[in-house]
């Protein structure tokens, strides 16, 4: 399994994989090569069998993302053609490419190990993660409106996060959540020293990684659809999910397991 990555760094410890945006100087910020790259990955680990869980994070202490790496943008525009008069401009490509691209691929569990400033395609991705967790150096930044930009992927994840009401104000006030408001908001599910994180996020994802993977993936797509879906189609979707679990054999190992402790 190829790991030839230049601006993420890709690690596997057992059955946990751990992704880290390796551009600490530059604040971990996003260019279209780690963009890539982080596709290339995500897709490794959604083929990995022996993968049951995902880390995402930054290098050091002071960033998880920025954002996109705006002197590559504007490099990017400059090489741009302009459209010649009467020329169609072409439909763009969805926005929110990287959070888009995780909640599409990956059937595993993620959890965002929030170490640092954490904006724009970083939050966004953040966001598209199962679980977040945040040191006391998180802080999340909305700076669409300073940029007389529209935001992202922040429009559809943060309502369902913390709340409309909440979304709509921070977002449109451009405002900053520092790590302890993220806890207040369950932005983040827990608050941890920074020195700790790594730790505590490991433990975590070996929780996870040891329940059945099958059951691990059908619940997660099962909350996923109860975000849009109603009652009757979720609760079908987890009939359908059960059987397989019968079928496979996991679900009548567990029962048996819980009943022989029970014994004991």
């Amino acid at each position: 399994m190829g790991n030839n990555f230049e601006q993420i760094i890709y690690e596997v410890r057992d059955n946990i994989v751990k992704i880290t945006m390796n551009r600490p100087a530059k604040l971990n910020a996003m260019t279209p090569k780690m963009e890539k790259e982080l596709r290339t990955a995500f897709q490794q680990v959604q083929d990995d069998q022996n993968a049951r869980v995902l880390i995402i994070t930054g290098a050091g202490q002071r960033g998880f993302c920025s954002g996109e790496d705006i002197s590559e943008l504007i490099h990017l525009e400059a090489k741009r053609p302009l459209p010649k008069p009467g020329e169609l401009v072409p439909t763009p490509a969805p926005s929110a490419g990287t959070p888009r691209a995780l909640a599409d691929i990956l059937e595993k569990p993620v959890i965002a190990a929030v170490n640092g400033v954490c904006a724009g395609a970083g939050y966004g991705l953040a966001l598209a993660s199962d679980i977040r967790i945040g040191s006391e150096n998180a802080r999340f930044f909305h700076a669409y409106m300073k940029r007389a930009l529209v935001a992202s992927a922040e429009t559809w994840y943060l309502p369902r996060i913390i709340g409309l009401g909440a979304a709509m104000y921070h977002i449109l006030n451009s405002d900053e959540i520092n790590a302890e408001e993220a806890l207040r908001l369950n932005l983040i599910s827990k608050l941890v020293p920074a020195d700790k994180l790594d730790d505590e996020v490991f433990a975590l994802a070996s929780k996870l990684a040891a329940f059945d993977p099958g059951a691990v993936k059908f619940t997660k797509k099962a909350i996923r659809k109860g975000i849009s879906q109603d009652l009757t189609s979720v609760m079908e979707y987890v009939s359908f999910a059960r059987i397989w679990a019968n079928l496979s054999g996991a679900n009548l190992d567990a029962l048996e397991g819980f009943l022989e402790k029970k014994k004991g």
